[in-house]
């Protein structure tokens, strides 16, 4: 992400944690401590991050959490809970505040409830939207279920974003990447 001019990524800062998201992407960095995590939907070679993750399996590349069978990484300073399904994957990233990456191709219930169980709500929900494989209905209602203060959906179509935004401006702080 650090290819391109400035102005094409947004930087959001919440506490000590800063959420970078390049526009039209994906992919996103979140910095702490000094560290940076990246989480890519493709094959990406990046220096500059201490921690890659990636928000499907990619061939030929080797993942972190893939076919892991462990469920939560402690790598310092992130707590990575991962959920993976259909060889897809969720993250939610613990720093100072909670942040949840939601790849809608992963079981949406496993998600929800782990969420719903553990925390009363999440800072961060960073969403996927994709006609192809969630609407912004059925986005909303993931919201509802995970209860985050601030939203940013990824959107491949402007007008999914508005759509989206409408449903759920009344449950969250919607930010457009």
């Amino acid at each position: 992400m650090s290819q391109g001019s400035v102005d094409e990524v947004k930087r959001i800062k919440i506490r000590n944690t800063e959420i970078l998201i390049k526009k039209g992407s994906f992919d996103i960095e979140i910095v702490y401590d000094g560290k940076k995590l990246c989480i890519f939907s493709g094959p990406y070679v990046e220096s500059s991050c201490s921690i890659v993750l990636y928000s499907r399996d990619i061939p030929n590349v080797k993942s972190l959490v893939s076919g892991a069978d462990k469920k939560i990484f402690l790598l310092d300073p992130f707590k990575i809970s991962v959920f993976e399904s259909n060889k897809s994957f969720s993250y939610l990233v613990e720093t100072d505040i909670r942040i949840l990456y939601f790849n809608p191709s992963v079981d949406t219930r496993e998600v929800l409830s782990y969420v719903a169980k553990s925390y009363q709500r999440i800072d961060v929900l960073v969403i996927l939207l994709d006609r192809d494989y969630i609407t912004p209905e059925f986005s909303s209602e993931i919201l509802r279920g995970v209860r985050a203060s601030v939203t940013i959906p990824l959107y491949v179509y402007v007008d999914d974003f508005y759509v989206f935004r409408d449903l759920i401006n009344y449950y969250t702080q919607v930010i457009r990447p």
